[in-house]
């Protein structure tokens, strides 16, 4: 169809057809209606269009499936603490330690723990720098930018983060 053609209806029948037929989850239909949203914004911008017919579209879907998208919910500090306590006792798991401590202490996302260097931490100062993250890119991992400008920020890091950060030189030295 042209930009100028699309109506709401036509919309509303592609977002149903990619839940109904389960081609997409809901998620992913998410993803794909907030490119669609910009699109069209941005022939409304252009005077294309008078309107963006997929204005609301989602919200209506979702109520109209009943999609429910679960709250996310933080752990709390005992929840956290059993975690990292099964992961320091179990040998099977107690590798991933280090990156869990760091990440609860830290609240940093996983792209930017992998995409940590030693030259990014500061244990003198007890702070580290997230300038970059691990990505997949057309299914090749690489390193990427961050997302945002406010995504370069300076950490904090608390005396059990620094603790856990010392131990962890000391096991793989500081080349890695």
């Amino acid at each position: 169809l042209r930009i100028a053609s699309v109506k709401k209806s036509d919309v509303k029948r592609f977002y149903n057809t990619l839940a109904d037929e389960k081609i997409l989850t809901i998620a992913t239909i998410d993803n794909v209606h907030t490119v669609l949203h910009q699109v069209f914004d941005l022939a409304v911008d252009d005077n294309y269009i008078r309107s963006n017919p997929t204005d609301h579209m989602l919200k209506e879907l979702k109520q109209s499936h009943n999609f429910e998208t679960e709250k996310r919910k933080a752990l709390t500090i005992a929840e956290q603490q059993l975690f990292v306590d099964f992961l320091k006792k179990h040998p099977q798991y107690n590798h991933w330690y280090p990156v869990f401590a760091v990440m609860l202490g830290t609240g940093m996302r996983v792209g930017e723990i992998v995409g940590l260097r030693w030259c990014d931490i500061d244990l003198e100062k007890g702070n580290l720098r997230v300038k970059r993250q691990i990505a997949r890119i057309n299914g090749e991992v690489v390193e990427a930018p961050l997302k945002t400008k406010n995504a370069y920020r300076t950490l904090p890091l608390a005396e059990d983060t620094i603790a856990v950060l010392k131990e962890q030189k000391k096991k793989v030295g500081s080349s890695h």
